[in-house]
């Protein structure tokens, strides 16, 4: 983040720290951290969900295209999800957030399958996925996403569990 951006950013100033990010992804329209950043702040601070999501979709795109450059079309079959950037995992888990925000449940499903292939140890996606799964007609796979998470380190899902898994 910029300077400008930060002092906006911690004086609780978010519009402008946006603003001051857009201008800088106008510059370097392929910066992830940047778009995270945007992403982020839209999510979190301004809840904004909808600009949040096109930012994180945004990533999104910048990740396969990048992926396809290194690996081919195929890329999912062929990467090492491990050499995979952290940010791109973050651009999922935060693209997962905003689909549940906005009740897009399949969507943020399909972000944290993302997540999850990227990261398999982080927990989070696991919990978010298992939420997005109560959303459908068949919970296929809720509980066992529930109990990895639990084994992973979540505390507190006995509410969930004791409404879908006894």
């Amino acid at each position: 983040m910029n300077y400008i951006a930060a002092c906006e950013y911690y004086t609780g100033n978010y519009e402008n720290a946006l603003r001051a990010l857009k201008h800088l992804h106008n510059q370097e329209p392929s910066n992830l951290e940047l778009i995270y950043e945007i992403g982020l702040i839209n999510l979190e601070n301004v809840k904004n969900h909808q600009e949040a999501l096109y930012y994180f979709t945004l990533g999104k795109k910048l990740f396969k295209e990048n992926l396809s450059k290194v690996y081919g079309e195929a890329f999912e079959v062929v990467m090492d999800p491990a050499d995979a950037p952290d940010i791109y995992f973050f651009i999922f888990e935060g693209r997962a957030q905003a689909n549940m925000a906005l009740k897009n449940y399949h969507e943020a499903c399909t972000d944290c399958n993302w997540a999850i292939h990227l990261r398999p140890n982080e927990a989070q996606s696991y919990v978010t996925r298992a939420i997005a799964k109560s959303h459908f007609p068949n919970k296929t796979g809720l509980c066992d996403d529930l109990e990895k998470a639990k084994r992973l380190g979540i505390q507190n899902l006995q509410d969930l569990e004791a409404k879908y898994c006894r």
